[in-house]
């Protein structure tokens, strides 16, 4: 003899199918949500500021090199201290860059290889910690044309990360809405489902008891 249910046990079971799918349904959400929220600060915190360090950085490395050759050509000291005000700003903001793109495959190798072009080239020339001084050496300009490429590089590769970080976000935007709509059409169906048996398991019986009378 086969295993039967009785009413209470049919309708517990309706109620957890509903609770199983809409409890689903609410997690898969809110972790879509959670992974759109993080991708949204990473590149609010990290693509966003690595551009801005892009331009600061290209800036202070024209200042530097303008300022260089303002001080041997004009000799002038406060063309020297320019320099260092520059310099100072462009290695602040090299740090950054690097730190930020720490965990990044391309562009972080591109930001490190700048760092070590830049931390070679300038031993023994002005890594004193004092500004320069009239005749001191500078980079040739083919080193900055260089910095700067390898610059505009690193910028051109975060923006690229940060477009393919927006599709990304796109898509999870997508599937969280397709499956909040497959959810929500499942919770409804099983909804009626329980609704239908409710209704057959009252009316059977009185339709049964008004026949025997």
């Amino acid at each position: 003899m086969g295993f039967k249910f009785d009413i209470k046990q049919k309708l517990s079971l309706i109620f957890f199918l509903f609770f199983l799918i809409f409890s689903g349904t609410v997690s898969v959400l809110l972790f879509n949500v959670q992974r759109m929220v993080e991708t949204t600060a990473e590149i609010v915190i990290k693509n966003n500021r690595l551009d801005e360090l892009s331009e600061t950085l290209k800036a202070g490395l024209l200042d530097m090199d303008a300022n260089h050759k303002k001080l041997n050509i004009l000799k002038k000291d406060r063309y020297s201290e320019y320099f260092e005000q520059a310099k100072v700003g462009f290695e602040e903001a090299l740090i950054q860059a690097v730190q930020l793109s720490a965990s990044a495959d391309s562009g972080g190798k591109i930001w490190r290889e700048i760092e070590y072009s830049y931390s070679r080239h300038k031993t023994g020339l002005w890594d004193e910690g004092i500004p320069p001084e009239v005749g001191s050496k500078w980079v040739t300009e083919q080193v900055v044309s260089g910095w700067i490429e390898a610059i505009s590089l690193a910028k051109r590769q975060n923006q690229q990360e940060i477009e393919r970080a927006l599709r990304g976000l796109n898509e999870r935007s997508g599937i969280s809405v397709r499956n909040g709509l497959y959810g929500f059409c499942i919770s409804i169906l099983v909804g009626f489902v329980g609704i239908w048996f409710i209704s057959k398991s009252i009316f059977t019986p009185l339709k049964t008891l008004a026949l025997a009378l």
